[in-house]
């Protein structure tokens, strides 16, 4: 093999690239190449040792596998309107007067903080594929904005601890994202 899709796939759109390298990873994933391997850029290169993909590092195989999800073409393309829809959502949430529907127990409403802001984070990433930096500041502004309309809510109540949960989440998402290692060009 001279040169692979995804070395040729720098060349064209940012959607052409997507897919090919998409296509490229997931051949890397659903076969046993034992003596090819994928560089950072998804390019397949001769055995030179053993360098596996980036993503399989420090997590097991399913956790690289749905991290891997996060370069799917689909994914990039309806990423800003599922954002849309769970920030509606975590509004909806945040500011209406019953509360949540799910079950609470001792840290819940932190680690449902946390978990809504990660995902908040891997979709903005997704939709809008700035980098980590204005992420966490788009995360952080959001997470400020709920606790100073709470502030004002007399059936809610602001926490500060609310906010560190936020950035929690947020960094959660940024950590991912960095795990994921996708280029932003």
């Amino acid at each position: 093999m001279a040169i692979s899709a995804g070395c040729l796939a720098r060349r064209r759109t940012p959607e052409a690239r997507a897919a090919q390298l998409w296509t490229l990873r997931e051949a890397a994933l659903n076969t046993a190449m034992s003596s090819k391997h994928v560089d950072a850029r998804g390019c397949l290169f001769p055995d030179r040792g053993s360098i596996p993909l980036k993503s399989t590092r420090f997590f097991p195989q399913s956790a690289s596998v749905i991290l891997h999800k996060l370069r799917h073409p689909l994914f990039l393309r309806y990423a800003k309107s599922l954002f849309v829809v769970t920030l509606l959502t975590v509004f909806y949430l945040a500011f209406s007067p019953d509360g949540d529907p799910l079950p609470d127990f001792v840290f819940a409403d932190k680690l449902k903080h946390a978990a809504a802001f990660s995902v908040l984070g891997l979709l903005f990433w997704g939709g809008w594929r700035t980098g980590t930096g204005a992420l966490f500041s788009w995360m952080f502004g959001i997470g400020l904005f709920i606790e100073a309309v709470q502030f004002f809510l007399p059936w809610r109540e602001a926490s500060g601890w609310d906010l560190l949960a936020d950035g929690v989440g947020a960094w959660l998402a940024v950590f991912l994202i960095g795990r994921v290692s996708i280029d932003q060009s």
